[in-house]
C-alpha cells in the first residue's frame, strides 16, 4: 500500500518537498519518481476508480501517468502544486478512457444493429430499411472476419459479451491499453467497410 510522504511544516513543507522531488525527476532521478508514486498512488487510484468504475483500469491509468512523466521528465513542468497537477492528469486520462470506450461501443451498436442513418448521413428509405440493415450487417461481419485474431477476439468480447475493457484484458492476458488499441483498430476497419458499403450503394 502506498504511504504518505511525511514532511515538516504542513502544506508548505509538503509543497517544498514535492518541488524538490520534481527537480530530481527532471534530472533523471528514478528514486524521486518512485517517492512521488508512493506518496500519491493510493489517493490517485481511488480518484481514478470513481471516474472509470474499474479498479484495474484505475491502477493502469495511474501507472500510465507516472510513466508519461518519466518519459518526458526533461521537459516536465509543474505549475502550482504537484498534487493538483497529478489529479488533473489522472482526470484527463480517465475521461479519455471513458470517452474512447463510449465512442467505440456507440459505433458498434449503431453499425451492427442496422441503425445506419447517423453513419451514412441520410435516413434509410422505409421500403428497403431492412435490406440495408442486412447488407450492412454482412459488410460489418466481413470486416470483423478479416481482423487479426486477437483484435477480433477483443471486438467480439466487447460487442457480443458486453465485457468491459478491464474484463477483456484479464481474460486475454493483455493490458487495458492494448484492448483500447485493438478496439481502435477494429473500429477503424468498420469505418472503412462502412465507407465502401456506402460507396457501393451510390
Amino acid at each position: 500500500m502506498a504511504r504518505s510522504l511525511r514532511v515538516e511544516g504542513g502544506d508548505e513543507g509538503r509543497a517544498a518537498a514535492d518541488a524538490a522531488l520534481v527537480a530530481r525527476v527532471r534530472r533523471g532521478d528514478a528514486a524521486a519518481l518512485e517517492e512521488l508514486f508512493r506518496a500519491y498512488a493510493t489517493p490517485l487510484r481511488t480518484f481514478a476508480a470513481r471516474l472509470v468504475a474499474e479498479r484495474e483500469v484505475a491502477h493502469e491509468i495511474v501507472q500510465d501517468v507516472f510513466l508519461a512523466i518519466w518519459a518526458q521528465r526533461a521537459t516536465w513542468v509543474v505549475t502550482g502544486s504537484v498534487s493538483t497537477y497529478l489529479f488533473q492528469a489522472i482526470k484527463h486520462r480517465a475521461l479519455n478512457v471513458v470517452r474512447r470506450e463510449h465512442i467505440h461501443r456507440r459505433f458498434e451498436t449503431g453499425a451492427v444493429s442496422g441503425v445506419v442513418a447517423e453513419w451514412l448521413g441520410t435516413k434509410p428509405p422505409s421500403a428497403d430499411a431492412l435490406a440495408q440493415s442486412r447488407e450492412l450487417a454482412e459488410a460489418v461481419q466481413r470486416a470483423v472476419d478479416r481482423l487479426p485474431s486477437r483484435v477480433r477476439a477483443v471486438f467480439r468480447l466487447a460487442r457480443h459479451e458486453e465485457r468491459s475493457y478491464a474484463e477483456i484484458a484479464a481474460k486475454l492476458g493483455i493490458s487495458v491499453g492494448t484492448v483500447e488499441r485493438d478496439m481502435a483498430k477494429a473500429v477503424d476497419a468498420l469505418r472503412r467497410e462502412l465507407a465502401a458499403w456506402r460507396g457501393n450503394r451510390r
